[in-house]
């Protein structure tokens, strides 16, 4: 106990000290850092914990906290502008309203390629069955 909290106790029981002699307690130390580095590498691993690193500009989805029913989407689809970011905790802004939130980034959505795309059900841009014949 003594190695992990670098002081001598205080206590009632007679002990035999050696004041010449020293223990140095870095190797200990550095074998204790090298374990629990590991322990977290396949703790991370297990839960494909990644790094996410939101950058100030960068658009995002915010995440509906309250949905009216359970056909509800889970982000909502307005995008919004990263304006600041203080370790997990950012501050956003929609870009339609110019509104401003701040919210976890467990809560946030990176925009990837562009967005989501809605699709018109008249668009003749769907996939048609091919009528060669006619």
């Amino acid at each position: 106990a003594e190695l992990f909290f670098r002081r001598q106790f205080r206590d009632k029981i007679p002990a035999a000290l050696d004041m010449e002699f020293k223990t140095s307690d870095s190797g200990v130390r550095d074998r204790d850092k090298e374990k629990k580095e590991i322990g977290k590498e396949y703790a991370d691993r297990k839960r494909r914990a990644i790094d996410n690193s939101l950058e100030i500009g960068e658009k995002v989805y915010v995440k509906n906290i309250i949905k009216d029913n359970k056909l509800t989407s889970n982000f909502n689809p307005e995008e919004h502008t990263v304006t600041d970011v203080n370790g997990g905790d950012v501050t956003v802004r929609n870009d339609s309203t110019g509104k401003e939130y701040r919210r976890n980034v467990i809560h946030l959505k990176r925009v990837e390629n562009g967005g989501w795309a809605v699709v018109d059900k008249n668009s003749e841009n769907l996939a048609a069955p091919n009528n060669e014949d006619e």
